[in-house]
């Protein structure tokens, strides 16, 4: 069962957690004062464990696992997370009402134990599972809900979360039927509605006195003691040491068992080192330092001829359901951009220009080493449900990026062969991208060579991820910027990147209002396809939405590799995943054999 931290969102990635986006449960043993390892009794119902897991598990409880990322956490407050750095740390520690199993795709329950809903949609009642608890030991009930909600919808707090939660500019309602029940009432149907309700499930007795004092957006920080951050998930963090190491412990009163009764999670705790650099997380995997890792296509015809005799497993997850862009800053708050670039960027026919004369194709052979496709659509080609298959890659056509840019204004070269504009400008742009990303560091080397031959000068700066994410959030102090985004299933997910009014609306984030036609034509699409129930109606919707961004290219898709991972053969249990972009989505069975 997939428990996303962040269910449904687009969230910023740059390769800085090499371990997928993080999957929890919630908390229901009973601490009795034992130690960590001891406190494994059953609490929970045979009703309640009949309806989650069906699955076996083997192995012993025990044991830790270790694991590497190049990245710190920005945050440790989930409601505010809108990157990975975060989110995969977050994963292992909150829970929503539900999530979908990304093996199956079915939607299952998380903290929620079944719901229902009305003839026409528009009211959704969730029952709460019983006697689960937070890790400290206070119940969890729907006063939490309703709490987390109040959260979302308080738009003093900067969440992404309140975009996909928006319908047509109204916030969904909720309300408290008992302790264990919680009721919603949206403004009109919401066909993705399952998709988007899987928020983080916050403890209201920890963080309502900060909320009340408007102190929220400064609770939970990384020089929060750990022993404060409380969660329903089956770990806790019980260290963190910035730049080195972030430790996890067991959390005792975690709920989930499995069908032969063993009390889950099964691992004792963990630990995340934070390394410098994909280069050192395949070494400290080859090392026998780490237990699994995300494995980049330069690293893959190693580590597979090597798994037999190395004691791990490799796997090939299939396509990545996620996507790589480059992108270009029309946000007029970004005073550090002249208004000549902030024109070039801001024409279409700048944009195609680029994109025709990349070479996508070399992409793949060299950044990725052959694993890996190019894209041409923010929805995966993995996504059968609602990729558009007519959309055919941008070709490599340097005459006609020539054409498109000489249609602005810019045909001119000086000396050096870098074209100029009417005033003499050279064409020319700085490129960030996350420190510690080799693929993404290869990816920029190409596009700098591509747009070489056709005049463009680009000048590479990698930047530490969430120094970037910082850059782009607030500060709005960058030219281009080479990332990536999670996946999902539903494009709604996507909302708070394609909406107009979206925090992760990249090259202009929280528009007062829609600044180009196109762009409004696609909130209206969003605004459409949520509140539409018909899936092909839908699919016709999305697809509309996919053909408007690959004319105006407003991200410049590259390329997408497959999901590549390796595990030790000590640990039993493990399934990677290419939906979940994770190694332990389901972390909660992991065991030693």
């Amino acid at each position: 069962m997939q428990k996303k931290a962040l269910t449904g969102i687009g969230l910023l990635v740059g390769g800085a957690a090499i371990i997928g986006t993080a999957l929890t449960g919630c908390g229901g043993g009973k601490n009795d004062g034992k130690k960590d390892g001891a406190a494994r009794e059953n609490k929970v119902s045979e009703a309640d464990m009949a309806d989650f897991l069906k699955r076996n598990i083997t192995g012993k409880p025990g044991g830790k696992f270790n694991d590497a990322t190049i990245a710190d956490p920005k945050t440790f407050n989930v409601m505010l997370a809108s990157e990975t750095s975060s989110t995969d740390i977050l994963g292992l520690v909150f829970d929503g009402l539900v999530a979908r199993d990304p093996e199956t795709l079915e939607f299952e329950g998380d903290l929620a134990s079944s719901w229902t809903s009305s003839d026409d949609k528009k009211t959704w009642t969730f029952k709460l599972r019983k006697n689960v608890k937070w890790s400290d030991g206070q119940p969890l009930t729907a006063d939490d809900v309703i709490f987390s909600y109040d959260l979302v919808f308080d738009k003093t707090i900067p969440t992404p979360v309140r975009d996909i939660l928006t319908i047509n500019g109204k916030p969904i309602g909720y309300r408290k039927v008992d302790d264990l029940t919680v009721e919603f009432k949206l403004p009109a149907t919401i066909g993705p509605f399952l998709d988007v309700i899987g928020v983080s499930i916050l403890p209201k007795h920890k963080l309502e006195a900060a909320w009340k004092s408007g102190q929220f957006n400064n609770t939970w920080s990384l020089n929060t003691k750990p022993e404060e951050i409380v969660g329903t998930g089956p770990f806790t963090i019980s260290r963190y040491t910035p730049g080195q190491s972030i430790a996890f412990k067991r959390n005792l009163y975690h709920w989930r068992v499995s069908q032969d009764g063993k009390q889950l999670p099964l691992l004792d705790g963990g630990t995340t080192q934070i390394v410098p650099d994909l280069n050192a997380v395949i070494l400290k995997f080859k090392s026998k330092e780490t237990d699994y890792t995300g494995v980049r296509p330069q690293d893959w015809p190693d580590i597979q001829s090597k798994a037999s005799s190395g004691g791990y497993t490799a796997v090939n997850a299939g396509p990545a359901w996620g996507f790589t862009y480059l992108g270009f800053n029309v946000n007029p708050a970004n005073k550090n951009v002249p208004d000549y670039k902030r024109a070039w960027f801001s024409k279409k026919e700048f944009r195609q220009a680029v994109s025709f004369a990349l070479n996508r194709d070399n992409m793949v052979t060299t950044a990725l080493r052959g694993i890996g496709r190019p894209i041409n659509s923010p929805i995966s080609s993995a996504n059968k449900i609602f990729y558009n298959q007519d959309l055919k890659p941008y070709a490599l056509d340097a005459a006609k990026a020539t054409a498109l840019l000489a249609s602005i204004g810019l045909k001119n070269k000086n000396a050096e062969g870098v074209l100029t504009d009417d005033q003499g400008h050279l064409v020319e742009f700085t490129l960030m991208t996350n420190t510690g990303n080799n693929v993404n560091l290869a990816l920029c080397t190409a596009i700098q060579e591509d747009l070489h031959k056709i005049g463009i000068k680009v000048t590479i700066n990698p930047v530490e991820f969430n120094s970037l994410v910082e850059r782009m959030r607030k500060t709005f102090d960058w030219e281009a910027n080479l990332l990536g985004f999670t996946g999902g299933v539903d494009p709604h997910n996507g909302r708070n990147i394609w909406m107009s009014s979206g925090m992760s609306h990249v090259w202009y984030p929280k528009e007062p209002k829609a600044a180009t036609a196109w762009e409004a034509e696609i909130d209206k699409i969003f605004d459409d396809a949520a509140v539409e129930t018909d899936q092909a109606k839908r699919k016709a919707l999305y697809d509309k939405f996919q053909a408007i961004v690959y004319d105006q290219q407003p991200l410049i898709f590259l390329v997408t590799q497959d999901y590549l991972s390796a595990y030790s053969n000590r640990l039993t249990n493990v399934r990677p995943n290419a939906l979940a972009r994770a190694m332990k989505w389901n972390v909660y069975e992991f065991s030693e054999k």
